[in-house]
């Protein structure tokens, strides 16, 4: 049997990102595997830590012009993913998506998704980032090098993993709500 590969159509994307993007908290676990799609569920995901994280004061420039920078490094799929949260609000804050390279700046991020490719260069990167950052990758076993919210596939279903201890020395408090939907890493204080 001959596995076919299935295109999806950016107005198809794009709708699949905006309605799992609204709902009120997690999607349920959806297909992984499909490329764009795949990108636009962890896209939703990201969308939805925006409600269930909360941030120290932030004291950036893009903070304190009511802006929430989400940031990714590099491009692929998930930045094209990332960049349909261009405009939408977290919160009363307007999202801005920028991409970045590997060297930053990352003073302005509040979010920065870390692509897998980059797994190398992780303990460098992690070091250079100050408080108030919640990294995100879907790197294997982000959650436990360091990083706060890592995805990974189960069952052929994207999941989360999270590390609350990293989280707390980032200035970061993870809602119970995203507790619950996650695999927990680590020390869970």
């Amino acid at each position: 049997m001959k596995k076919t590969e299935r295109r999806i159509s950016r107005g198809r994307l794009a709708g699949a990102l905006s309605l799992l993007a609204s709902l009120p908290l997690f999607p349920a676990p959806c297909p992984a595997g499909e490329g764009g799609l795949e990108a636009g569920v962890k896209a939703a995901y990201i969308y939805n830590f925006t409600q269930f994280v909360e941030w120290e004061a932030p004291s950036s420039t893009a903070a304190a012009a009511g802006k929430f920078t989400v940031c990714v490094l590099g491009g692929g799929p998930m930045a094209s993913s990332l960049a349909a949260l261009d405009g939408r609000k977290a919160g009363a804050a307007e999202i801005k998506v920028l991409r970045l390279k590997e060297n930053g700046p990352f003073s302005d991020c509040r979010i920065l998704f870390i692509p897998g490719s980059l797994g190398g260069s992780l303990p460098a990167l992690l070091r250079g980032l100050g408080r108030g950052v919640l990294t995100v990758s879907d790197m294997p076993g982000f959650a436990g090098k360091g990083g706060i919210i890592g995805f990974f596939t189960e069952e052929k279903r994207v999941r989360i993993e999270v590390n609350p201890r990293r989280a707390g020395e980032a200035g970061l408090k993870l809602s119970p709500r995203l507790l619950q939907v996650s695999r927990i890493i680590g020390d869970p204080r």
